[in-house]
């Protein structure tokens, strides 16, 4: 049991990055969606729309998760000099999808913000 509980807590600790992308993906797209639907696309705040508001807040949470995944990986991998190969693997990788992660977000936010909503 203990194996598997190891095996499935780094898994989803290397996949963290791609995972909080795809979450954040999802509430971007089905929120511009919604706000289209209902008719709502015009409602500003401080001058700012409503849809470019939740993108803004969305990413800044998705980023912020991902940062807080990712440094303490990044740490360990430059910081200490682990004694096996796996738990630098682990380290890399999740390094590596979390650096991933936060390019797709980028390239996620910058269509919603920049083109027309709607």
């Amino acid at each position: 049991m203990a194996a598997a509980l190891y095996f499935v807590t780094n898994t989803l600790r290397m996949l963290s990055g791609v995972l909080i992308w795809g979450a954040h993906f999802g509430v971007v797209y089905i929120a511009t969606a919604l706000v289209c639907a209902r008719g709502v696309q015009n409602l500003s705040w401080l001058g700012v729309g409503i849809v470019a508001w939740m993108v803004t807040i969305a990413t800044v949470m998705a980023i912020a998760g991902i940062l807080i995944i990712l440094v303490p990986a990044w740490w360990n991998l430059h910081r200490h000099r682990p004694q096996s190969a796996t738990p630098a693997f682990i380290d890399w990788m999740t390094v590596s999808f979390g650096g991933l992660a936060l390019l797709a977000i980028v390239w996620v936010t910058f269509p919603v913000m920049l083109v027309p909503i709607c």
